[in-house]
């Protein structure tokens, strides 16, 4: 495309900034160079400026990157046998320590099951005192009624 094609399809408005057919390519920027090759600055410009700007770099990792996992000093001098009976030794107290955690997790899961029954048993129970209650309370204010009945009757005779 020639510069006076790229000229016709970007216009220069100085109330509105720049207008065009097609988006901004950072190559038309060239066109608003005015006099003495000074950039105007529009809106439009910084903010084509903006979408082109480098990205950033990612941060590194203080320390310096490692290769590998680190091989602890004691067993760089063990040979191949040694090593092997090592993976052995330590396979197995994983696999202890698995089933240490797993009793752990059951045990745990039967205390919380047989917590969770005590606590329904409190709930039931104490739904229970309080019925109790209330017909305790419901056989007193009918004594009373009854005693009231008869207080008024040996009135009623006096």
């Amino acid at each position: 495309m020639e510069s006076s094609q790229k000229a016709k399809a970007i216009e220069f408005d100085r109330g509105r900034g720049l207008r065009g057919s097609r988006p901004l390519l950072v190559s038309d920027f060239s066109l608003l160079r005015g006099v003495n090759g000074v950039v105007r600055r529009t809106n439009e410009t910084l903010f084509a400026n903006s979408i082109m700007a480098k990205k950033k770099a990612a941060k590194k990792k203080k320390g310096g990157a490692k290769n590998g996992p680190s091989i602890p000093d004691e067993w760089k001098d063990k040979t191949l046998e040694e090593l092997k009976e090592l993976v052995e030794g330590l396979e197995d107290e994983h696999a202890q320590a698995q089933r240490k955690r797993n009793a752990t997790q059951q045990e745990h899961v039967t205390l919380q099951s047989l917590v969770d029954v005590a606590r329904g048993e409190m709930l039931d129970t104490e739904m229970r005192i309080e019925r109790k209650d209330l017909e305790i309370e419901n056989l007193r204010q009918d004594n009373k009624a009854e005693l009231q009945v008869y207080e008024q009757k040996t009135n009623f005779i006096r």
